[in-house]
C-alpha cells in the first residue's frame, strides 16, 4: 500500500466515525428536543388558559 492510499483510506475512516458522532448526536438529541418542545408548548397552553 502506497503512502498516498494510506493518508486517504485514513481521511474515510475519520469522514465515517464523524457521521457516526453526527448521527449519535441526533439521536441522542433530538427526542430531547422534542420533549422540551412539547413541555414549552404544554406550559404556554396553561398560562394563556
Amino acid at each position: 500500500m502506497t503512502h498516498e492510499t494510506e493518508r486517504t483510506a485514513n481521511m474515510s475512516a475519520s469522514t465515517e466515525r464523524t457521521e457516526l458522532r453526527i448521527t449519535t448526536a441526533y439521536h441522542v438529541l433530538g427526542p430531547v428536543i422534542v420533549i422540551k418542545m412539547q413541555i414549552y408548548h404544554y406550559h404556554y397552553l396553561l398560562l394563556s388558559s
